[in-house]
């Protein structure tokens, strides 16, 4: 059964005319930095940061027109706002607009840390709507066209993940790198939107069919993974982590507000916490989910710790242990990602304990693997949904045995040949995956020559004694394995040199003198000194001409 433990208020501010916060505004330290007006210049904003003590302190001081949508960052060093045709930035106290040679419509922008920010626009007309990414130097990294008019826009803490959502309720979740993760239709008249670091997207609005405020949340499955009913009229939404919970703040009136927890059926059940002044006008949640940040109508600003955001019903022991027979089952990967899936649900310090006692079973685990067997476990893990949290205490676990099995096949040299150049390729498969050590690669880089030294030797053998494709065999798989030896190489290319002759030759002597031509010239590019070459090339030549004047002759009678 998820709950939520607990939640304090720590401090409350107010000023009159003080911005809504905004998903991004608040850290995990629980800094928060709102916009406040001068109470006696006109357009004049003042930056104003409270610290985890509550000290307030004006960071910066602007002057701008009225803006129809403000975003800071937390520690107010960064902040950009909307008018309906001009876009600001503002850093390090200078305001500069954004995209001057271009006459858009902004609709929502969406501010991520200290450096980029989301926009949705349309051309002045409304006829066309895109969404773009840019960064507070005033780059614009790039746009995408969308398919229908969209108003709410929404970044992740990280600035990894876009959500965007049109007014017919379809959400669209894309990566920083342009590319389309999920659309699915919301069935809501969206009012708010916003997107954590694991792309879980939550949206709130009315419900299409029945009218009825709602609160649904999704990830990159395109699944619905909560809907909920919302009482008030919403003005944000907030995904606590695990992505079980949202928090959303709703007016009850024209003078007061509450903010409303609500998750799924076999999560928590809806409860209310009540504000006592002040409809709500804005939410910002901390990455980490301990802080919570509500701003009011009427300038009042809240800061709340929350304790215990979310507790499943698996314990960390009862993971430990399911970790412990699907490891005994064989498949090491799954059960990995199955305990991180459990912590990430549950996020209490049990399961980092815990985990330190898994990390030691995964190396246990990991060093029983053969290497071929370890690459694929490697791969399994890689393959596994971009949302999936590993924590650093299994990937230093993973990449510490990883280093031990390099280690232990470098120094346990055969003779044979080939099975060095076989253990090098699953060398290369496993460090293609995950980069090791310093001291490592330089023992892998010795290993490498040596082996090289001893294919150049075997080739050379071979090649006296005649046996052309056991050359050419080893040079081959020499290369597969990461061997790139310049004198192998070279060896190589005598080899199909050699071959080519050989070729050459045997179609001269059954007067196939076309054939015989195409080796001979291409012999010739690395030989053109080859008088014998030379002359076969010139025979070659007359017996086709004469060849081709008899055909013709042929055809002609």
């Amino acid at each position: 059964m998820t709950t939520i433990a607990d939640i304090r208020l720590l401090s409350q501010r107010k000023a009159r005319g003080t911005y809504a916060i905004h998903q991004n505004a608040i850290s995990d330290d629980g800094v928060i930095t709102v916009a406040v007006p001068d109470d006696y210049e006109v357009r004049v904003l003042h930056f104003t940061r409270h610290d985890s003590a509550d000290r307030p302190s004006v960071v910066d001081t602007v002057s701008v027109e009225t803006l129809r949508q403000l975003q800071l960052s937390p520690n107010g060093l960064v902040a950009i706002g909307i008018t309906d045709d001009d876009f600001y930035i503002f850093t390090n106290g200078r305001k500069t607009r954004f995209l001057t040679d271009r006459r858009l419509a902004y609709h929502s922008v969406a501010l991520s840390g200290n450096s980029r920010f989301a926009y949705v626009a349309s051309d002045i007309l409304m006829h066309g709507y895109a969404v773009g990414i840019g960064d507070t130097s005033n780059r614009l990294l790039w746009t995408k066209d969308l398919q229908q008019p969209t108003e709410l826009v929404a970044i992740s803490p990280n600035g990894k993940f876009i959500a965007v959502v049109g007014s017919a309720g379809e959400i669209i979740i894309l990566s920083d790198a342009r590319d389309t993760l999920v659309t699915v239709h919301s069935g809501l008249f969206p009012i708010s939107i916003c997107i954590d670091n694991d792309a879980t997207t939550a949206v709130v609005g009315r419900d299409m069919f029945d009218n009825q405020m709602k609160a649904k949340v999704t990830d990159v499955s395109g699944d619905y993974r909560l809907i909920a009913d919302i009482d008030g009229e919403p003005c944000g939404i907030a995904v606590l982590p695990g992505g079980n919970i949202v928090a959303v703040p709703t007016a009850v009136d024209t003078r007061s507000g509450k903010i409303v927890f609500a998750g799924t059926g076999e999560g928590v059940d809806a409860w209310e916490l009540l504000i006592d002044v002040g409809c709500p006008s804005g939410i910002s949640l901390s990455p980490c989910g301990d802080y919570l940040g509500i701003s009011t109508r009427d300038g009042a600003v809240y800061r709340f710790e929350v304790d215990s955001v979310i507790k499943s019903g698996t314990s960390a022991e009862q993971a430990h242990q399911a970790f412990e027979q699907d490891v005994k089952n064989g498949n090491v990967a799954a059960a990995l990602v199955e305990f991180c899936s459990k912590w990430v649900e549950n996020q209490t310090s049990e399961y980092a304990i815990v985990a330190e006692h898994v990390a030691r079973d995964l190396v246990d685990a990991v060093s029983n693997l053969t290497l071929d067997q370890h690459h694929a476990f490697l791969q399994q893990l890689c393959g596994q949904s971009s949302k999936l949290i590993i924590p650093s205490v299994f990937t230093i676990a993973i990449t510490q045995a990883t280093a031990s099995h390099v280690r232990r096949a470098v120094e346990t040299k055969t003779s044979s040949v080939s099975e060095q150049l076989d253990v090098l390729a699953s060398i290369q498969n496993v460090t293609g995956i995950l980069i090791i050590d310093k001291e490592l690669t330089k023992m892998l880089q010795a290993y490498i020559e040596s082996a090289s030294v001893l294919v150049y030797q075997e080739m050379s053998a071979a090649i006296q004694l005649g046996n052309l494709d056991r050359a050419s065999e080893l040079a081959v798989k020499a290369s597969q394995s990461g061997v790139t030896s310049s004198i192998v190489h070279d060896l190589h290319a005598k080899v199909n040199l050699e071959r080519t002759l050989q070729d050459a030759n045997v179609r001269y002597d059954a007067k196939d003198f076309a054939g015989a031509l195409f080796g001979y010239r291409k012999v010739l590019r690395w030989m053109p000194d080859n008088r014998e070459i030379r002359a076969r090339i010139q025979f070659a030549e007359a017996m086709v001409s004469d060849s081709g004047l008899q055909d013709r002759f042929s055809r002609l009678e």
